[in-house]
């Protein structure tokens, strides 16, 4: 007929289906970590300043920790003093003038000195605070001379050498993902930039 259409065939092929779904996301470091004080003291020094990178270790903040360090050095002369007791009762002891029993006594008065003076290094330690993680600085709402009580919020550290996305899909969707499926993700920030990553966790049940 005059109203034919041309038509040009080819061998039929298998082709992978590819599926495409969009999801808004929120990102994060890879770790982010809230850190608080363990004790209470006055603020001496605050090392760091708010977008600051800085190294695992790094101190952020000093409280006021002259008290400490005069338990510590109390907690040293009575490990010293401890320690020249045993060692005199050990030099005596072959010659029956000590008991074994004053020996074990010595002994056990040193392990207690020297667990004292640990617990007066580690409340010592607790006096700075530092960086657990390589990352960024958030915002820090103190300032050298408050007075701040144990468990106040000083700072969080972010690492974001590498992000995690969290994004949700439509239950009618999620037989099509699976732990390690490739994904691009691009800013809302009206940047062509994207990233690409993995899937590496799926929750385990449809949030209601």
């Amino acid at each position: 007929a005059g109203d034919a259409v041309p038509v040009i065939a080819q061998p039929f092929a298998k082709q992978a289906r590819t599926e495409v779904l969009s999801a808004i996301g929120t990102a994060r470091g890879i770790q982010s970590v809230a850190l608080a004080t363990e004790v209470t003291g006055r603020v001496t020094a605050v090392r760091a300043a708010p977008g600051d990178h800085v190294a695992k270790g790094t101190v952020l903040l000093e409280l006021d920790s002259e008290s400490a360090r005069i338990v510590l050095e109390r907690s040293r002369l009575l490990v010293a003093d401890a320690q020249a007791k045993f060692d005199r009762l050990l030099r005596l002891q072959p010659s029956g003038a000590v008991t074994d029993q004053q020996v074990q006594d010595a002994e056990l008065a040193l392990k207690s000195a020297q667990l004292e003076e640990q617990s007066a290094r580690l409340d010592l330690s607790r006096h700075s605070i530092l960086a657990p993680v390589d990352g960024w600085i958030g915002l820090i709402p103190v300032e050298p001379g408050d007075v701040i009580a144990a468990g106040t919020p000083i700072t969080s550290v972010e690492d974001r050498s590498a992000l995690i996305v969290e994004f949700r899909l439509p239950e009618r969707l999620s037989n099509l993902v699976r732990t390690g499926d490739g994904l691009s993700a691009r800013p809302l920030t009206g940047t062509d930039s994207t990233v690409e990553g993995r899937i590496t966790a799926l929750d385990n049940r449809v949030d209601p």
